[in-house]
This record gives C-alpha cells, sequence and structure tokens, in this order.
C-alpha cells in the first residue's frame, strides 16, 4: 500500500506513481478529505474512511499490474473507483454485496430472503413488535436486510411502525447504545432483528 505522511502541510505520497489525488478521484473525495482518512487526523464518517482507504489500497493494487480483483465494496452507491477498474478492462468479480453502477460479475446472498425468513419465523411465534436494530451503512447488504424486514411485516398485515426502527453505527459499542434506547421506549418490541452481525 502506499504510505502517506504530512510534513509542513502537505501530504507526501511515497510510492512512486501513486498520488493523493489519485486515491482522492478514486474515492469521489476531496484532496482534505483523503489526507484526513490516509493519516487518521480530523473526522471522517466511517463510510468514508472506509472507501478512501479502499480507493488507496485498488490505486496501489494498479500500480503492481494485479491482473484482476475481487472485492466486497464498502458502499452501495460511492463506486467511482470500482468504475475505473472496470472501465479500464481489469477483471472484477463483487463479493457479498453489488453496485447498481458497476456491471461485473458478483457472488451475493439472497440478503432480502434471508431477513424475510428471519422475520416470519418471529411472527409465526407470535411476535408482531419486532425492533430492527439498522446502520446508516449505503452498503448493499443492508439495504437488502431492511427490504426483507418490511415485506415480511407487509406479507403478514403489520403496519411498519418506525418507532421499532434504531439506526447505529456498526459497531457493539454503538449498537448497544442503540438496543438500550429501542427498549427504553413506551412501546418497546418484544423481539429484535438486526441487519449486521457485530451488532447482535
Amino acid at each position: 500500500m502506499c504510505n502517506f505522511r504530512v510534513a509542513g502541510g502537505q501530504v507526501a505520497v511515497t510510492q512512486k506513481g501513486i498520488t493523493l489525488k489519485d486515491v482522492a478521484a478514486a474515492a469521489n473525495v476531496s484532496r482534505a478529505t483523503a489526507a484526513r482518512a490516509l493519516n487518521s487526523y480530523g473526522y471522517v464518517g466511517d463510510e468514508t474512511a472506509l472507501r478512501v482507504l479502499e480507493a488507496e489500497l485498488l490505486e496501489s493494487l494498479r500500480s503492481l499490474s494485479i491482473r484482476g480483483f475481487i472485492l466486497a465494496p464498502t458502499s452501495a452507491t460511492d463506486s467511482e473507483h470500482i468504475v475505473r477498474l472496470v472501465r479500464d478492462g481489469a477483471p472484477v468479480v463483487l463479493i457479498d454485496r453489488v453496485v447498481k453502477e458497476v456491471h461485473c460479475d458478483s457472488v451475493v446472498v439472497d440478503n432480502e430472503g434471508g431477513a424475510g425468513e428471519a422475520v416470519d419465523y418471529l411472527v409465526a411465534n407470535g411476535h408482531k413488535r419486532i425492533g430492527l436494530l439498522r446502520d446508516e451503512s449505503r452498503i448493499f447488504t443492508a439495504q437488502e436486510r431492511l427490504a426483507g424486514y418490511r415485506n415480511s411485516l407487509q406479507s403478514h398485515g403489520i403496519a411498519l411502525d418506525e418507532s421499532l426502527i434504531s439506526v447505529s453505527r456498526s459497531t457493539v459499542e454503538h449498537a448497544v447504545e442503540a438496543t438500550i434506547r429501542l427498549f427504553s421506549r413506551r412501546k418497546r418490541p418484544i423481539a429484535l432483528f438486526t441487519v449486521d452481525s457485530l451488532m447482535t
């Protein structure tokens, strides 16, 4: 990978051929944001930081003439760095997630169907007020699992209750806080479905 360092307010790149401008363009962020993410200073959102690091890694691998890529995208929408790989003719296979703008092979599971089956199971066991713990992510898997939750409730004639949905960052600490908030409500859920294994 490239090694970035800050010196006198300037960001220098120690690997030949890869510049901060390249990484920022690939991640679709400003150079300042890319510098903050790569040097771990200032605030950068988790998803943006992951996208910058992913873009940096891909740009580094491209400079080494890597012939193909198997990727699990960090975002379902900000995918310019992957689009560039495909556009440049690099063989790309996406795993676990797909990105609408990227036209390539992918290997995924049925997240929507699996989420629906989980909620179906809870309903079959008499649970009607089913809480949802979800993250803020725009990642494909989270979106699909949310759709499965909603579709299952609808298929059982259960109205979607937004008060039963709690949003958290995808960490154990934030998930605990979000769960406490959810179960502290006057009309709390009697069962809980989560979209992320880190939250379970």
